[in-house]
């Protein structure tokens, strides 16, 4: 299973390392000015993810929509999920978009 997650808060990083150990492939959108701050940890839990995609608006439907189209081109993505409250609303408007869960 491809899993795109779209931006995160500090505690919630871990979900990448989660996702990885069950044995996903993961991509990582990550915000122009991410909400987490720049640790040694943050930056390990981020670079298990198999791709990482920076400086993605992650708040922008129509800027996101393109990230996770190029996303989906590289591997089909099985869903995509925000963990930052505000990027949910484009994460949702970006998979209506392109027919993702």
């Amino acid at each position: 299973m491809h899993i795109a997650f779209v931006d995160a808060t500090p505690g919630t990083l871990d979900a990448i390392a989660h996702a990885k150990d069950a044995g996903h492939v993961v991509s990582f959108l990550e915000s122009p000015e991410p909400y987490y701050p720049a640790t040694a940890e943050n930056a390990s839990l981020i670079g298990r993810a198999d791709r990482i995609m920076r400086g993605v608006p992650t708040t922008d439907a129509p800027a996101l929509t393109a990230a996770l189209a190029r996303c989906h081109a590289w591997k089909p993505v099985d869903f995509a999920v925000s963990q930052h409250e505000m990027a949910v609303e484009a994460v949702a408007l970006s998979c209506k978009a392109l027919g993702l869960p």
